[in-house]
């Protein structure tokens, strides 16, 4: 059994291995090459999850992991993390007294994360704050979008190429 201290230890390290993983990648100091190694999107969006909760919470918001536990991706982890950290990050920070839900679905080899709060936030400012990750995710492949029906809260999209299979 792990000891409370040691997981909130652990926590923090993750968190702070992602921030740097951020930094490095918004600065182009990693290989763009695309990495065949499958990962667990569950697993790697609670990972997420945890490091943003902090920020959530004082903006009176809670996430939810929607994404199946039997989903996994192909790719380059650390771009696929620092990519769907910074997407998380500027959802959570545009949001406030809301539901952020996160959730996932798989089209043929292409594999939508949406990022989607029971709110409605301000579409131009995420929009312009978007731009800058653009260019990482053409590195694998990606495109993210601001998706806003007439009906439903705008929502932010990634779609990238995955070659997994479900376990």
């Amino acid at each position: 059994m792990i000891h409370p201290y040691e997981k909130m230890i652990r926590t923090l390290a993750l968190c702070h291995f992602l921030k740097q993983l951020k930094s490095n990648c918004m600065e182009h100091q990693l290989t763009p090459a695309f990495q065949s190694t499958s990962s667990n999107l569950n697993v790697l969006i609670s990972r997420l999850v945890s490091c943003a909760l902090p920020t959530a919470v004082r903006r009176k918001s809670f996430i939810l992991n929607d994404i199946p536990r039997e989903l996994y991706v192909a790719g380059n982890e650390n771009y696929l993390a620092a990519l769907l950290s910074n997407l998380l990050d500027t959802v959570v920070n545009h949001t406030e007294n809301n539901c952020i839900r996160v959730s996932a679905k798989v089209y043929g080899g292409i594999t939508l994360v949406y990022m989607k709060d029971s709110g409605s936030f301000n579409k131009y400012t995420v929009g312009c704050q978007l731009k800058e990750l653009q260019l990482l995710a053409k590195k694998v492949g990606g495109c993210i979008s601001v998706i806003s029906q007439r009906t439903e809260a705008p929502s932010i999209a990634f779609s990238f190429p995955n070659m997994a299979k479900a376990a």
